[in-house]
């Protein structure tokens, strides 16, 4: 399974010094009237013609194509708009987007770039290799198209990012490994459900790995999963003639190789009818997004690895179908999770939390980790409060909170803390077993959330709940990658901070 590739160099000379076919100029309001100050002046006359015909004044997203100038050594220009604004990595993002289609027209597998005007409007915000990772990220990422498969075509092969003074190639090697995370992601979530298998899901994981250093993948097999007493993920799994499997990659890019790992879990529910509780038909095909938290952490850890970060990881995926067979599980059976807590299931299409409970015990006590973060589309009502653009975030650990709430603000990758409380644990009450499976419809994520909590104890832990945000676009969705970008810079920052998670 080859990523896409596209190589991105660092210079610190203009794009006047470069000859390639295309050539992307950034440019502000103030400093439009300096840009072309290098160029002879015959050159520069026809530049501003062109502009003032196009009244392009350097405002946000504004855009102009200028072709067929003597004296300029690129056979196109795009000046691009920034702005007068600080660019966060949402503009960025969208600046990327906008400029995409002219790039593939251009048909140019090399391009340079000009940041000079946007190192400028940062005011000491956003550093210099902010600006380059994310710069890299997003001008790989608006390339993805469904389809192109994870290996992702991509027009450009090079590109040169001119007037660079500090940044180090590290921060675009974490930009483009970043962005093939994220492809990744998308990739495996768009995938039908009669392709991307349980068994699919955990190949293409392993596959993806390949040629990593530091990195050792590992699959449990139905036979595995059963004999370790995993009752609450098979309860899940018997009702499907594709096996289920627990999906473990383990990376230790760290100094100390040894240090206790970030654990992160990942929902594989690669297509979900709700088993026995059927869904009802409308946009059930949107289930086969059930596995976007498995192709998360999958990107996640693609991310650190290929980019060589210092971190200890390890990413758990909870891989099977939930499917109305003979073999499936009923409302008000009783079943045996690994940690011998029993669970009433009253509700089989709340399967997503029988996985990961079974999953969350399993590399808890295989691999000690210093924290654990499971990710999930768990539950509609999460899509009811928070809408599309927030995941949701539960924990009882407010430094853990705080940490990952800024991290996604950074990533443009934003979630939104929902409450976890006692009286959420009470509505999971069982006269048959230690809990039930689902506690009710009010507050449907909070209680969805403390099932989880009860096999993550006596260590930070949080659940992200991404329902809302698996993927976008109207009638016909496609995946977003989230919350690749997140896990990423968090990961990342608690690597530099040495955050430890512990309450202050």
């Amino acid at each position: 399974m080859n990523t896409a590739h596209m190589e991105v160099a660092l210079s610190q000379y203009s794009i006047w010094h470069s000859d390639s076919k295309l050539a992307i100029l950034f440019l502000s309001p103030s400093t439009l009237k300096y840009a072309f100050s290098a160029l002879d002046e015959s050159t520069r006359l026809l530049i501003q013609q062109q502009i003032e015909a196009w009244e392009f004044d350097g405002n946000y997203r504004q855009q102009v194509t200028l072709t067929g100038i003597p004296g300029l050594p690129c056979k196109k220009l795009i000046a691009v708009g920034i702005g007068s604004d600080v660019l966060c990595k949402k503009r960025i993002k969208k600046l990327m987007g906008s400029i995409t289609l002219d790039i593939k027209r251009s048909k140019a597998q090399q391009c340079t770039i000009s940041i000079e005007a946007m190192v400028s409007l940062q005011e000491g915000l956003h550093s210099e290799s902010e600006l380059v990772q994310w710069l890299s990220e997003n001008l790989l990422l608006a390339q993805y198209r469904y389809g192109d498969g994870i290996a992702c075509e991509t027009v450009l092969r090079e590109v040169i990012l001119c007037r660079v003074a500090t940044a180090t190639s590290k921060a675009t090697e974490l930009g483009l490994s970043t962005a093939k995370g994220i492809m990744i992601a998308k990739e495996l979530s768009n995938l039908p459900g009669n392709v991307c298998t349980p068994t699919f899901l955990s190949n293409a994981a392993k596959i993806a790995m390949n040629g990593l250093e530091n990195v050792h993948t590992k699959i449990l097999n139905a036979d595995e999963i059963g004999s370790l007493g995993m009752g609450a993920f098979m309860a899940i799994a018997q009702g499907s003639n594709q096996p289920g499997n627990i999906t473990i990659i383990d990376y230790r890019g760290a100094e100390d190789p040894s240090t206790p790992p970030i654990l992160l879990v990942g929902k594989g529910i690669t297509f979900d009818t709700g088993g026995i509780s059927l869904k009802a038909r409308h946009q059930m095909s949107e289930m086969k997004f059930d596995m976007g938290g498995a192709a998360a952490v999958i990107g996640a850890v693609y991310a650190l690895a290929a980019s060589k970060s210092n971190a200890n990881v390890v990413a758990v995926t909870a891989n099977a179908e939930n499917m109305p067979d003979a073999n499936a599980c009923r409302p008000g059976d009783v079943v045996k999770s690994m940690s011998g807590q029993t669970i009433e299931i009253l509700d089989t299409d709340a399967e997503g939390r029988m996985v990961m409970c079974d999953a969350l015990t399993y590399a808890i006590e295989h691999y000690s980790p210093s924290m654990a973060i499971d990710v999930a589309t768990l539950t509609g009502s999460c899509i009811v409060a928070l809408g599309e653009s927030h995941a949701g975030l539960f924990t009882t650990n407010d430094a853990l909170a705080d940490a990952l709430i800024a991290s996604g603000e950074s990533a443009d990758d934003p979630v939104w803390r929902l409450p976890l409380l006692p009286e959420h644990g009470l509505k999971l009450s069982s006269p048959f077993a230690d809990m039930a499976n689902i506690g009710g419809r009010n507050a449907g994520a909070s209680t969805a959330a403390s099932f989880l909590s009860n096999f993550a104890v006596n260590l930070p832990w949080a659940h992200l709940d991404t329902a809302g945000v698996v993927a976008s676009g109207g009638d016909k969705k496609m995946a977003t990658g989230r919350p690749v970008s997140l896990l990423v810079e968090f990961i990342k920052r608690f690597y530099q901070a040495d955050f430890s998670g512990t309450e202050a």
